[in-house]
């Protein structure tokens, strides 16, 4: 009976063993194919929709102006603004070699806001500030990948007295479009004056052959630049808005104060291209 046993335990011992070993057996192997497979397939890469200055000699286009200050020709300004308005969606990615980075832009943002008169720090105003770069996906429906002018710095600055949604060329810094909105205190330049200074930051040269009209009330400002199809757009307005809540910390959310909604002075900003 002792030796029946016996056996029968060691007949239990030993299946347990070939089942456990079987299981480790079989991990090897799938561990090995797996390893297998990633050899042989490799790792995919999300290609960037637009190609860094570096590779640009394959394509023919021109790299504009010097590494540290880009100059965009007028073509390419204008291919940049037509693709951009012609978006249907936004497809997102990192700066690539000639485009500014993060830090850069929204350094280039405050820049603008403070030489076009908007947003002055002389108050404890926290900002909050937003950056996103994409390129229109309009512009890139062949999949191939775009020269880096075609992407854009999308900036949102909030503060308990102003917003702000800049527009900005990933190479150049300049702002092409923005929407402004005040809600204690009116711009510190109408249309009429602001129009200049916005052209000239945008990269665009206005001679005194430009004529620039602006309406009787002085709530509109437009310029059509000579020889170009490129023309430049201020206007300004009241609206009713939410108003951004920002904490001390920076943070920020877009619920409106108790009362509702408040007045807002917006101004809007853009140049644009006559397709005509």
């Amino acid at each position: 009976m002792n030796r029946t046993r016996r056996y029968t335990l060691i007949s239990l011992l030993a299946a347990f063993v070939f089942i456990f070993g079987s299981m480790a057996g079989m991990s090897m192997i799938l561990k090995a194919r797996e390893r297998q497979l990633l050899t042989q397939s490799g790792t995919t890469v999300v290609e960037s929709p637009v190609q860094a200055w570096e590779g640009l000699e394959n394509t023919g286009e021109e790299k504009p102006g010097a590494a540290d200050s880009y100059t965009l020709t007028e073509s390419q300004m204008e291919n940049a603004i037509i693709n951009w308005a012609a978006q249907s969606s936004l497809s997102l990615h990192d700066p690539v070699e000639g485009q500014l980075s993060m830090e850069d832009a929204i350094q280039c943002g405050k820049d603008w806001l403070g030489k076009m008169g908007f947003g002055r720090r002389d108050r404890e105003d926290p900002w909050a500030i937003r950056a996103t770069l994409g390129v229109p996906v309009s512009g890139w429906v062949s999949q191939e990948q775009l020269a880096p002018y075609h992407s854009f710095w999308m900036i949102r600055v909030s503060s308990k007295a102003m917003e702000a949604e800049l527009v900005m060329n990933a190479v150049t810094g300049q702002v092409w479009e923005a929407i402004v909105k005040q809600y204690d205190e009116m711009p510190e330049k109408l249309p009429g004056e602001a129009l200049p200074l916005f052209m000239e930051l945008a990269g665009v040269e206005v001679s005194a052959a430009d004529s620039e009209i602006v309406t009787s009330d002085g709530a509109r400002a437009y310029v059509k630049v000579e020889d170009t199809r490129l023309y430049g757009v201020v206007e300004m307005g009241k609206a009713q808005t939410d108003i951004a809540v920002v904490s001390e910390a920076g943070s920020w959310d877009m619920r409106p104060y108790m009362e509702g909604m408040k007045d807002a002075t917006v101004t809007t900003l853009y140049i644009d291209v006559d397709q005509l």
